[in-house]
């Protein structure tokens, strides 16, 4: 949390609430090695988070919090600012060897989890403008339910980057998928669906693009593709698809069966809407809350009667029309 290794914040949290004690008592304390408690009190020394006194035995005391972590926070950036010109440096030495005639890899094969997840990473933290996905089953993720996890997705949106994703029609129909997909949502996702998607991707400022190899493994090779002509024409198809796309959920990032319920719908009726505006079966919308076919039906009928439909295909076409907030 503060930018340290383990158990040199632990030992520093301690000292913050027991100042003054010898390096055994601290090791007992907090069971930590002799040696493994020696070498952590010279880093923090060194860092200026921790100072001795001069007798013998030593003890050690933490620096004041306010003023030690500002001092390692400034470090910190000073260590980032050096990565950034090193960065730099770097990109124009690739840029100089291209123009030198060596070619870029625009194409690369990454067959490890642990590769892939270096590279999806490092797409999403080094994305600066927008981010679009094809997403289709089945999920590269380990399961779709509570507790979603989000937290890449909304740290690089607190960065101001924009988040758009298409989705095929089958995943709506996967368990949990509805609820994965409003999390996404409420992370600041824009959504629209089609009935149909040829493959996966995920791309980030028409830079760089991830592509998983084999649909039908969620764990296969992915391919890595560069800016190029190629990416390009994955980028012009993705919008294509985009204009083609129904909207999923408000433009507020909220599903349909939390906006304000304006036509007195009830919280049945909020849901159903929700999950019809999505293009679900009945069969999967059952599901999804739980029900039966025939209670289903029941609410559907009550629906278009509250909005004034006599088909399901008027009924249809008044949900597309109803105005947003």
């Amino acid at each position: 949390m503060l930018g340290i290794a383990e158990v040199e914040e632990r030992i520093y949290r301690h000292l913050v609430a027991c100042n003054g004690v010898t390096q055994p008592e601290l090791a007992t304390a907090l069971g930590l090695g002799r040696q493994t408690c020696a070498r952590a009190l010279d880093r923090l020394q060194l860092s200026g988070l921790v100072r001795h006194s001069p007798e013998s035995p030593r003890r050690f005391f933490a620096a004041p919090p306010d003023l030690a972590i500002e001092a390692l926070i400034l470090k910190q950036q000073e260590a980032m600012q050096r990565a950034r010109v090193s960065a730099r440096s770097l990109q124009e030495a690739a840029v100089s060897a291209r123009q030198g005639g060596a070619p870029e890899q625009m194409v690369e094969l990454i067959a490890t989890r642990d590769g892939e997840r270096l590279v999806f990473e490092q797409l999403y933290l080094g994305a600066t403008t927008e981010v679009v996905t094809l997403m289709r089953l089945p999920m590269r993720v380990s399961r779709m339910e509570p507790p979603y996890d989000v937290s890449l997705q909304q740290h690089t949106r607190d960065r101001g980057v924009r988040f758009r994703t298409l989705i095929d029609g089958d995943f709506l129909e996967a368990p949990g998928a509805v609820g994965y997909l409003h999390a996404e949502i409420a992370a600041g996702v824009e959504a629209r669906t089609v009935p149909h998607l040829p493959f996966k991707l995920v791309m980030a400022d028409r830079r760089v693009a991830i592509i998983p190899l084999k649909l039908e493994q969620s764990d296969s090779h992915i391919l890595v593709v560069r800016s190029s002509a190629l990416l390009d024409a994955l980028y012009a198809l993705f919008e294509i698809l985009w204009q083609r796309g129904m909207p999923v959920g408000t433009p507020a990032g909220r599903s349909m069966a939390d906006a304000p319920d304006r036509f007195g719908l009830g919280a049945d009726g909020q849901a159903l809407l929700g999950l019809m505006t999505l293009g679900m079966n009945d069969k999967a919308i059952a599901a999804e809350l739980s029900i039966s076919l025939r209670t289903l039906e029941r609410r559907v009928q009550m629906l278009m009667k509250t909005l004034g439909a006599r088909t399901r295909f008027q009924l249809g076409y008044l949900i597309g029309r109803l105005p947003e907030d």
